[in-house]
């Protein structure tokens, strides 16, 4: 079976629809759960289109798990690939396409390196850390762009960016470690991806060093946003933009420029509602965010005062939570077209013939920047991002096209 897919056509149909890789059509603490975000040393700034949300002025940060959190990360060895759904034979002709020399086949093809799940539904191959190590970058690519499509494969489905050069200067690793990733790393168009992180690891003995390349390889990009002063020119739109559909404006919200002169931003964390409020820049802690908070919940709880754990995988049961997101975006809201509006919900929809897969959600803020929470585990915050951004994010191996949705408008 394929990675866990949802039969939306129905729905899907006069949803705003693009491509994603397009530009959207426009009109710190030291708690555990909080990051400490800083400017990247290639941390730039600019100014946001003008409109109904006023002027917004933007920085780039990177943020990385705090100490104690970053301690605890593990990488999970990739020592074993699941066909979902697939023969024996349909394996063996996939594998003796993938660019693999006759000596790498021997092994995939003994039966001491084979096993099937214990339903019958999933075949799966035991590789060892020399032949993953070995491999051509093109033969990972056309492997792990094939195990990306089964469910359990969330490594290859999701990978590590390859962090910059600039950046692996920046961590003050050695050269062993660095040859290895670049040894390890594989395209998906232009996007240099990462799977085998566990064989870097196991190179590395010094504690500090292996926690430098954590942090190097869980840095997440995100962004500081601020309404500018010259958003006043607009009072009246943006009083009515930064509102819960159906809302009312808020009159009040720039009347911090009013009472001081000198005051030239406001800060965007103060335009959300109470949820993003406390979570933006944080990471998952077990108490307000749960661990297994995922885009699917902050996405849909974004209005909500009390969050809804609907969209909380139970057992690791992503299809399930996804199913359920669907089901709330069906009842609850309406296709939106674009020019999108605060609070939209853009969902990331892998689209074939005969299945429509949900892959992620983000909310759409304001101009091209969007509010997202990425993976399914306490290692990635939640974050501000441009939609360029969420394309580096998620390489996917096939076109995502991205649907809009807007909360039905409710009497104020």
């Amino acid at each position: 079976m394929k990675r866990s897919t949802l039969t939306v056509i129905g729905w899907l149909v006069g949803a705003g629809t693009l491509l994603i890789g397009a530009r959207l059509p426009v009109a710190a603490s030291d708690s555990y759960g909080r990051s400490n975000p800083v400017p990247s040393a290639s941390a730039r700034s600019w100014l946001s289109e003008s409109g109904p949300w006023g002027t917004m002025r933007v920085s780039r940060l990177r943020l990385a798990p705090p100490d104690p959190l970053l301690a605890k990360i593990n990488f999970k060895p990739e020592s074993e690939w699941a066909f979902q759904g697939k023969s024996w034979v349909e394996i063996d002709a996939f594998l003796a396409r993938a660019e693999l020399t006759p000596d790498q086949l021997v092994p995939l093809l003994q039966e001491e390196n084979r096993r099937q799940s214990e339903d019958g539904k999933t075949r799966l191959i035991k590789v060892s850390d020399q032949f993953r190590l070995n491999l051509s970058s093109e033969s990972r690519r056309i492997i792990y762009d094939e195990l990306a499509s089964f469910e359990p494969n969330l490594t290859q489905a999701l990978p590590f960016a390859v962090p910059t050069p600039e950046a692996l200067v920046r961590a003050s690793l050695r050269p062993v470690v660095v040859d290895t990733l670049r040894r390890l790393t594989f395209y998906r168009g232009t996007h240099a991806c990462l799977v085998d992180a566990d064989l870097i690891a196991t190179l590395i003995s010094d504690p500090m060093e292996l926690m430098r390349f954590k942090r190097v390889m869980f840095s997440y990009p995100s962004l500081a946003v601020e309404l500018t002063r010259s958003s006043l020119e607009r009072r009246a739109e943006v009083n009515a933009y930064w509102v819960k559909p159906g809302g009312k404006p808020a009159s009040g919200l720039l009347r911090a420029f009013d009472r001081s002169p000198e005051l030239e931003t406001i800060d965007l964390i103060h335009l959300l509602p109470p949820l993003p409020r406390k979570l933006l820049h944080t990471f998952p802690d077990g108490g307000f965010a749960p661990l297994q908070a995922n885009c699917f919940w902050l996405s849909l709880n974004f209005f909500n005062p009390t969050p809804d754990r609907r969209y909380l995988p139970g057992s690791e049961d992503f299809g399930q939570a996804a199913a359920e997101a669907m089901q709330t975006l069906q009842r609850d809201y309406e296709p939106a077209q674009p020019p999108f509006r605060f609070g939209d919900v853009l969902a990331l929809i892998s689209e074939n013939r005969d299945s429509h897969e949900l892959v992620h959600m983000v909310v759409y803020i304001a101009d091209n920047i969007v509010l997202t929470k990425n993976g399914r585990t306490p290692n990635s915050p939640f974050v501000l991002m441009t939609f360029a951004d969420i394309e580096q994010t998620y390489p996917w191996p096939i076109p995502l096209n991205v649907h809009g949705y807007r909360l039905r408008s409710v009497a104020p």
